[in-house]
C-alpha cells in the first residue's frame, strides 16, 4: 500500500515550503492522490525527486534537520 504524506508531511521532510510543495504539484513534478478533497504526495515519489532532483536521500535530509535542532 502507498504512503501518502500530506503538503505539510512533504514540506517538513524536504525543507521546501508548503506554497513551494504545491507549486511543484501545480507543474506536475510530483504526482498526487486526491481524497475527499485533499492532496497528498506518495511517500515514493517524493523520496524520488530527493535522490533525483537534489542529490540526497531522505534519511540525510532528516540528519541535517536533527542538526539544525541540535
Amino acid at each position: 500500500m502507498k504512503k501518502l504524506l500530506t503538503i505539510e508531511q512533504a514540506s517538513e521532510r524536504t525543507q521546501l515550503s508548503p506554497k513551494a510543495i504545491r507549486m511543484k504539484i501545480w507543474r506536475k513534478e510530483f504526482p498526487v492522490t486526491r481524497l475527499g478533497g485533499r492532496v497528498f504526495v506518495e511517500e515514493s515519489q517524493l523520496e524520488r525527486y530527493l535522490e533525483l532532483a537534489m542529490g540526497t536521500t531522505a534519511e540525510e535530509v532528516a540528519a541535517k534537520i536533527a542538526e539544525r535542532a541540535a
